[in-house]
């Protein structure tokens, strides 16, 4: 890739910086975003998670019998403390590593549009979209576990279609993706993991594929069980799920697509037009492109776990 081809998600990223950082730190952490930075000050003394640091106690469901958080992977906070260390402990320094997540984000997608349209025009153009959006923007700019979350899931993404034996770098990628997804909340992690399955299942049986697969799933498994067994996650998600019947399952999506579309028109802009592109005329008659049949499958199938738990 050339230097001015290298340019343009420079540029983006640059934009993306232009519009989160300023004002970063002045408004007081929310809520949840204070919780992240009280979990965070107890690892610098404590070394782990705990839920009392000397004058604040968290939500009770949120830590074990020992005080230490359960309900969500510790990952946030570790990059939380990691900030706090080194810039000091404010507003500022707890959302900034969620940025600079964000702003990774950025040049992994103009990457991966390039690639996938093999048009640069239009990667520009989708980049663009993704940086000017508003809900892309307000969750990048928060000390949560959404842009991290964000930018593994695109890295396992950009990882999936060259997964195999052959291809280390792809599956370490695509490993590192899922543990990070992982350790960032656990419930989008088995959401991701449900889409996959189904997209290999539907377009990508190949026996090369599912023993790449099945290995991935093997070291993704011992870097992610101790802590579903310490937590005990199993319990927390059957305790949680919506689930009741496939009618209430399909009242959930819908709802939960709703209010997707209320934070940001998008994803309604998605479903009308992605099918669109499913069906091209050739001298032949109409045929099937593939790879918007699978897009299409891995989002509903993703979105309809998410409504679930």
């Amino acid at each position: 890739m050339t230097r001015k081809q290298l340019a343009i998600p420079v540029v983006f990223v640059l934009l993306g910086a232009v519009l989160m950082l300023p004002n970063l730190g002045r408004r007081s952490l929310w809520s949840d975003e204070a919780g992240t930075a009280l979990y965070a000050r107890t690892i610098l003394t404590h070394g782990i998670p705990i839920a009392f640091d000397g004058v604040n106690v968290p939500h009770s469901s949120d830590f074990n019998s020992d005080l230490v958080l359960v309900k969500l992977p510790w990952l946030p906070y570790y990059i939380t403390a990691g900030s706090f260390a080194a810039i000091g402990v404010d507003a500022f320094s707890a959302r900034l590593p969620f940025v600079l997540f964000s702003l990774g984000t950025i040049g992994l997608f103009w990457f991966m549009a390039h690639k996938l349209f093999a048009c640069r025009r239009a990667a520009v153009v989708s980049t663009l979209i993704l940086v000017l959006s508003t809900a892309f923007l307000l969750y990048s700019r928060q000390c949560r576990y959404y842009a991290p979350c964000i930018f593994f899931t695109l890295l396992s993404m950009s990882a999936y279609p060259t997964l195999s034996l052959q291809s280390k770098r792809s599956l370490v990628l695509f490993i590192v993706a899922m543990v990070g997804v992982f350790h960032s909340n656990y419930l989008v992690f088995f959401c991701l993991a449900g889409a996959w399955l189904v997209d290999f299942l539907a377009f990508d049986r190949s026996t090369g594929k599912a023993q790449t697969g099945l290995i991935a799933a093997m070291l993704i498994a011992v870097m992610t069980l101790p802590w579903l067994v310490y937590a005990e996650c199993f319990s927390r998600i059957a305790g949680d799920s919506q689930f009741d019947s496939a009618s209430h399952m399909a009242r959930l999506f819908v709802g939960y697509y709703m209010k997707l579309n209320w934070l940001c028109l998008l994803p309604a802009v998605f479903a009308i037009a992605l099918p669109l592109l499913i069906f091209y005329k050739t001298p032949d008659g109409w045929k099937v492109h593939v790879w918007p049949c699978r897009m299409l499958m891995f989002f509903a199938v993703y979105i309809a776990l998410l409504a679930v738990f």
